[in-house]
């Protein structure tokens, strides 16, 4: 039995309570309970049309969070939480102050449009009541949905309801859920040190996030002492907080462009030197690498000429440049970490060799889009219809859809002195010399590519929160282009270098599966497998990225039987066992049902093959969307004991691994 309405109206009520929320600078919000609000209620495919387009309407009891201006309250609840208790459901709903068209009569019976600020409701989500017999669980779902209505559902936002609301942007507004007995909202990042007790890989990286966009630049020396007191409750401290910000980034909505990395950047930078630890210092520049070769594999696979609305969404650019600056930074104070020595170990050799893969990649990155024009700031068509403060001005539409109209050159600017000195060009051009090592040479034609291969039936524009998955994928006519690009410097690249290294580049084995064999179905506004052939025709797919790609994707349903019976608890990742690197590849069969092939990677034998029915619908828990009756096991490749293979077909048993 679902939990009682006194019970649900208990758990709303505490959910929505003022304390949750971080409200800084000068947001104002008011809250307001009310027990029957009869509005304009229609949802279509999943999203929540405008008033105006419906005369559908529908009686809720509502909690209400406004935001308060001069003129009064918002038209539109910030964020509500509404219960329809008749048919025992709760639906999540936010809304963003955006430019929108209206029609209006112009007289002479003729009726035309103009352009008008409006607030513009979108839905959350909707959770079913039946769906839940346990009060606890059905709190941590509003929790979750609230949660995500302040920074958005998605970690790679392409549409708006995947994006934060823009006061989390710009470090004006949060929520976190937590033991916590005080009435007034959270006002300072002092308060959130104290109150906030954030849970999870994705809630502290957002807490962190939180953190860094409500503190002011002069302040970071003492927040780097809040820093060191929150990290004794959470971890060891400082190489918790690194693997925390490289989770923020990661996860972090980059549009609108703030000075956040600036500051994130420079409190790991003083976190780093705090106590004047040699290995604190080397995960900060760890942490630096990582992220110049996460964009350089990301804008790789989604370049400026064909994604990003033909390069008017720039922000991964000015990360690079910002963690790029940073970085020089680094290296000429400390040199010895990036350069090698006779007495290193093999793991000292693979870190240092890591950190100049970042430094190159970079470098080859930033010349490549040096000129490139881009509009006056980042944005995109749906970025730009929202309403920001100052001194965030709209950009033109014509600079978004027209490049000829853009003036603004990328990279223009010269990394020089402290920046680019004599050491950092011997750090780089130790980085060319290591393109002899096969790693090395396949990082210049490595790309990371996204895919929701669960929501292929989903609708165009219908929101899919089924599990993403990230994929490396190699071009080997993108990594001959890196090699001419650095070529052109001659001090950099001699010309009696190239040909061997153009030789080697022919003869390097890869294995994999090529973009061209994929039934991959592109899908308007969601990322697909589909999107490598844009680059590139010659893509081959290497792996499903491990961490939360691959191990999440399968502690998501529950393997354990399946895997006990078939030996396969190192292939899925089973907790307390090594995962073995796996190829995730989805289709489309002709029944209609959505199909996973699981391969090892590198072998690409097949271990397993799941299905889902999308007639059989949907539930969401904890913001991942599953498949309502799990993954049906259609076959699988079981080890015989001597390194071969045997086929199992299991679709008579009617075998389902359902979600955890």
């Amino acid at each position: 039995m679902p939990p009682s309405p006194d019970d649900v109206r208990r758990i709303v009520a505490e959910a929505v309570r003022p304390s949750r929320f971080f409200v800084g600078g000068s947001l104002r919000l008011e809250w307001d309970h009310v027990p029957a609000e009869d509005v304009s209620w229609e949802v279509f495919r999943g999203r929540l049309l405008d008033p105006a387009h419906t005369r559908e309407r529908r009686t809720f009891e509502a909690w209400n969070v406004y935001l308060l201006d001069d003129g009064g309250r918002s038209s539109e609840p910030l964020l509500a939480v509404k219960l329809d208790a008749p048919a025992g459901l709760i639906h999540v709903v936010r809304a963003i102050h955006s430019y929108a068209w209206e029609a209006y009569d112009a007289g002479g019976n003729v009726i035309l449009s103009r352009e008008t600020k409006k607030w513009v409701r979108e839905l959350v989500g909707t959770i079913d009541l039946a769906d839940f017999s346990d009060a606890d669980d059905l709190r941590d779902e509003i929790v979750c949905r609230l949660f995500q209505a302040v920074v958005g559902t998605n970690r790679l936002p392409l549409t708006s309801l995947e994006a934060p609301l823009p006061a989390f942007t710009f470090g004006e507004l949060a929520y976190f859920h937590g033991p916590v007995a005080e009435t007034e909202p959270m006002r300072s990042y002092g308060d959130l040190v104290e109150r906030a007790r954030p849970e999870g890989r994705r809630e502290i990286a957002k807490f962190l996030e939180t953190m860094v966009h409500a503190m002011p630049p002069e302040e970071l020396p003492v927040a780097c002492k809040l820093f060191e007191q929150l990290s004794r409750g959470i971890g060891t401290y400082p190489n918790l907080v690194f693997t925390c910000l490289r989770v923020l980034f990661n996860d972090v909505a980059l549009s609108p462009f703030t000075d956040m990395p600036e500051k994130a950047l420079t409190l790991a930078r003083r976190l780093a030197h705090h106590f004047g630890y040699e290995e604190d210092v080397a995960d900060y520049a760890d942490l630096l690498s990582h992220l110049l070769r996460q964009i350089g594999r990301h804008l790789t696979a989604y370049d400026l000429v064909r994604f990003h609305h033909a390069g008017a969404n720039y922000p991964d650019a000015l990360l690079l440049d910002v963690v790029l600056r940073f970085d020089f930074d680094l290296i000429e104070q400390r040199p010895a970490l990036f350069l090698g020595a006779p007495a290193d170990d093999e793991r000292t050799r693979n870190a240092k060799r890591l950190r100049r893969r970042g430094l190159r990649q970079a470098w080859l990155i930033r010349q490549r889009y040096r000129g490139y024009l881009v509009p006056d700031a980042p944005t995109s068509p749906g970025e730009n219809a929202r309403v920001l403060p100052a001194p965030h001005a709209r950009v033109p539409e014509e600079q978004i859809l027209n490049a000829h109209r853009r003036t603004k050159p990328l990279f223009l600017e010269e990394i020089h002195g402290s920046h680019f000195g004599d050491t950092a060009r011997a750090i780089l051009r130790q980085s060319i010399l290591d393109l002899r090592h096969p790693n090395e040479l396949r990082e210049l034609g490595m790309a990371l590519y996204l895919d929701r291969p669960l929501g292929v039936w989903k609708a165009p524009g219908e929101p899919d929160q089924t599990p993403m998955l990230a994929y490396e994928a190699f071009s080997r006519s993108i990594a001959a282009q890196r090699l001419l690009l650095l070529g052109k410097d001659k001090d950099l690249l001699p010309d009696k270098e190239l040909p061997a290294l153009r030789e080697a580049l022919q003869a390097l084995p890869v294995s994999g599966v090529p973009v061209a064999d994929l039934a991959s179905i592109q899908r308007p506004g969601v990322v697909s497998l589909a999107d490598a052939g844009k680059a590139a025709q010659d893509f081959i797919f290497l792996r499903t990225t491990g961490g939360s790609s691959t191990r999440d994707f399968f502690w998501l349903f529950d393997f354990l039987g399946l895997a006990k019976r078939f030996e396969m608890m190192g292939l899925l990742g089973i907790p307390g066992w090594l995962p073995t690197p796996a190829l995730i590849l989805g289709r489309l069969a002709p029944d209609g049902e959505v199909v996973l092939m699981v391969h090892e990677a590198g072998t690409l034998r097949k271990r397993l093959e799941l299905s889902a029915n999308p007639r059989d619908g949907y539930v969401i828990r904890a913001a991942v969307e599953y498949p309502r009756k799990g993954l049906r096991v259609r076959r699988v490749w079981e080890e015989t004991g001597a390194g071969e293979l045997r086929e199992r077909d299991l679709s008579a048993e009617d075998l389902f691994v359902r979600p955890v």
